[in-house]
């Protein structure tokens, strides 16, 4: 491990790789450190998508717009399974008809393109479904790729341009003099800089207290359920309609959730890959304990039952492996980004909550910033500032 770099970047996830594969293509001296392997975290533990579904106008649909932009260019380059699916929103209530036609008016009008299809072209396109899917709403840009594969290529291309990757090398003080970074210490030795990336994800809370900064995360711990490889099952990407109300928060329809599917915050969200496995589920349950990734029984009872009451077929389908992960959302939900005040040298890269992918745009609008570029959206909404 290098004894010194110009900047530090801590994590190995989609956001810490990205912006250290930007940071190096400038012939900046880097040094990546990753507490696990790479891709560990929340973004090795996700559907691995883009959806459009859930997007508006504004700033999160301009950094996944930017997003997927990126991601089409850097596959020309390297073969991260990228993998134009679309998503399909699922209706599975009168009720929720008239709530869908106005969402989708809006994003319509923002440029997010979408089609209406009724339990005719239901029968046709999805044999698979529940028939008490009563329609449905497709958007034909989401797209899904393979985050590790992702993470890899960046990394990997980043060491050719003089990247330092370290893994499985924990941080275990910065020290600070006279308010500007010094030193990392890590458990492979010492790191002389002047600047850190703090891309910790749901570790970047513990990893500003070393710099006497409070960051204010919440925690959320999600589960996953992969099952084996089957044929294709319709469209890749698809899942169940909720309605909520204007705080965001779930409305839900007498007898339409059970108990414990409510108390673990149970969707019905399914993907594909493109090798025929499938990822089931989407659960939540808000912690603070970042040593504990076990997932219970009743959790994935919960995302099973829901599962196979939308698509049927899968109760005959052979569950593989499970995974938990812990998402890290900011408190006003947006990334946060940029150097603190108080710290010289000191820089957020964290705050995605279960967005990374999507908002991996993030990290070439913070490299621009760091370089003095004209960002491709203003960056002043995400700035640490707004919380310090």
């Amino acid at each position: 491990m290098k004894n010194k770099a110009e900047i530090v970047v801590i994590g190995g996830g989609i956001i810490g790789s990205a912006i250290t594969y930007y940071l190096a293509n400038e012939g900046i001296n880097v040094v990546l450190i990753e507490r696990a392997g790479f891709c560990a975290g929340s973004s090795g533990a996700t559907h691995c998508q883009i959806g459009m579904h859930n997007r508006f106008s504004g700033w999160e649909l301009d950094l996944s717009f930017k997003s997927i932009e990126i991601l089409k260019d850097l596959t020309a380059k390297y073969n991260f399974e990228y993998d134009n699916t679309g998503s399909l929103s699922l209706i599975d209530n009168p009720s929720k008809v008239e709530w869908m036609a106005n969402r989708r008016e809006k994003q319509l009008l923002a440029g997010i393109e979408s089609f209406f299809l009724t339990r005719e072209n239901l029968n046709y396109k999805e044999p698979f479904l529940n028939q008490n899917i009563i329609s449905a709403i497709f958007y034909p840009q989401s797209i899904r790729i393979n985050s590790m594969l992702l993470c890899y290529a960046l990394l990997s291309a980043a060491r050719k341009k003089g990247a330092d990757i370290n893994l499985h090398t924990e941080v275990e003080d910065i020290i600070v003099k006279k308010g500007t970074i010094q030193k990392v210490k890590t458990s492979n030795g010492d790191i002389q800089t002047h600047w850190i990336i703090n891309a910790a994800g749901a570790w970047s809370a513990k990893i500003s207290k070393l710099v006497g900064i409070n960051l204010p995360l919440k925690i959320n711990k999600g589960n996953v359920v992969i099952t084996e490889k089957i044929p294709q099952l319709g469209t890749k990407y698809k899942g169940e309609v909720v309605l909520k109300n204007r705080d965001g928060n779930p409305i839900w329809i007498s007898k339409e959730v059970t108990n414990l599917e409510k108390k673990y915050s149970v969707r019905f969200i399914f993907s594909q890959t493109v090798h025929g496995n499938c990822l089931i589920g989407r659960s939540g349950e808000d912690t603070y304990n970042l040593t504990d990734r076990r997932i219970t029984f009743l959790t994935i009872k919960a995302i099973l039952s829901r599962a196979i009451r939308f698509v049927p077929v899968l109760k005959d389908v052979k569950f593989i492996r499970t995974f938990a992960s812990f998402r890290p959302y900011s408190i006003d939900e947006k990334p946060i980004l940029g150097p603190s005040q108080t710290v010289n040298g000191f820089i957020f890269a964290t705050g995605h909550g279960d967005k990374g992918i999507g908002w991996m745009s993030t990290s070439k609008l913070l490299v621009d910033y760091f370089l003095g570029r004209k960002t491709f959206i203003p960056i002043k909404p995400f700035l640490f500032e707004r919380m310090e």
